[in-house]
């Protein structure tokens, strides 16, 4: 990471995951209205990747979902189980979804994936487990900030040569020498896979992330995603094959 800069003053934080994967069989949502796409498969697991932050004695937590959208509802699901278990506010609680066309419909989206009620019922208490647990995983870190250039990313598929995300952003928390947990921020549709895509999949941002984990076993990954809606991948395709 070019110029990382650390941060001063006492930061803990704590770590965990959960999968959420749901069953076989159920609508897949993305790629368009109507197209009554079913999970045949897992290509990778979804998961919620959550974070507990304390700083000067209070307490946040974020958690990233593989999942397209999430909605005021179910945020608010999951923010009274976690207050419940932990006692974080809240409004100290940030929900967010990386955008995968490759996931479970959350919210009620008309004809852009069937809701499973079944499922939906289970996953707040899901997601909620994963920032529970990574309550209990606070540890002292060492913060760390950085940016870097990227180019060849993405492209803006409304206005050709319009704005893009050019820059990737990133916060790397240590603990001694051991990476625990990773933020990334960056701009772009979470849809190296197409409409032909009949497995689950955290697509993009979770495929590449898991390389990072894979060199730093143990280490938590969150991708915030950015304003997407105008920029995919640099010379993707609907309708091309998995």
């Amino acid at each position: 990471m070019p110029n990382p800069h650390a941060f001063t003053g006492d930061v803990d934080a704590g770590f965990a995951t959960a999968d959420i994967t749901p069953p076989l069989n159920l609508e897949m949502a993305g790629f368009g209205p109507f197209m009554e796409r079913k999970a045949t498969a897992i290509h990778d697991p979804l998961m919620a990747h959550a974070m507990v932050l304390v700083v000067g004695g209070k307490r946040f937590a974020i958690v990233g979902c593989d999942v397209l959208a999430v909605s005021r509802e179910f945020t608010q699901s999951v923010r009274r189980e976690v207050e419940a278990g932990t006692g974080i506010p809240g409004p100290h609680i940030m929900v967010s979804a990386t955008h995968t066309h490759s996931g479970p419909a959350i919210p009620r989206l008309i004809g852009w994936g069937q809701q499973d009620e079944d499922y939906l019922s289970k996953l707040p208490g899901l997601v909620a487990g994963s920032i529970i647990a990574a309550s209990r995983n606070v540890q002292s870190v060492e913060v760390y900030y950085g940016e870097v250039p990227v180019e060849g990313i993405g492209q803006n598929r409304e206005w050709p040569g319009g704005p893009i995300d050019k820059r990737l952003r990133v916060l790397k928390f240590m603990h001694g020498d051991q990476l625990v947990g990773f933020i990334v921020h960056h701009s772009v549709h979470n849809v190296i896979f197409s409409e032909q895509m009949h497995a689950y999949t955290a697509d993009l941002t979770g495929v590449a992330m898991a390389k990072v984990v894979k060199e730093h076993p143990g280490s938590v990954r969150i991708y915030l995603q950015g304003s997407c809606g105008d920029i995919n991948p640099v010379d993707f395709v609907n309708n091309l094959s998995p």
